[in-house]
């Protein structure tokens, strides 16, 4: 699993690669597997900026208290708080 990390729109993007068995890798898995509930159907396009996770058909775009979600079924959006992905920037060096 992928994911590039652009913490504004003048950065240039800094990608980073999750191998399995880092501990990353199973934060994200399982704030993926505990946030299924409250999103709702985004018409926007997302940000230019933010944590991008690349993960199959699946994108995410964390942004703030944002994330967005790309999927084959839609764009969808749901509130979070910045800590729940905070450990993608950490593990990026930002």
């Amino acid at each position: 699993m992928a994911y590039t990390v652009k913490p504004n729109a003048e950065t240039a993007p800094k990608e980073v690669s999750l191998q399995s068995d880092a501990p990353e890798y199973h934060r994200l898995r399982d704030w993926v597997t505990h946030n299924q509930d409250g999103w709702y159907q985004s018409i926007a396009a997302g940000p230019i900026a933010g944590v991008v996770v690349h993960c199959g058909d699946l994108h995410l775009q964390f942004v703030d208290t944002t994330v967005f979600a790309f999927t084959p079924k839609g764009h969808f959006q749901k509130e979070i708080r910045e800590e729940d992905y905070s450990f993608l920037k950490k593990g990026a060096g930002i």
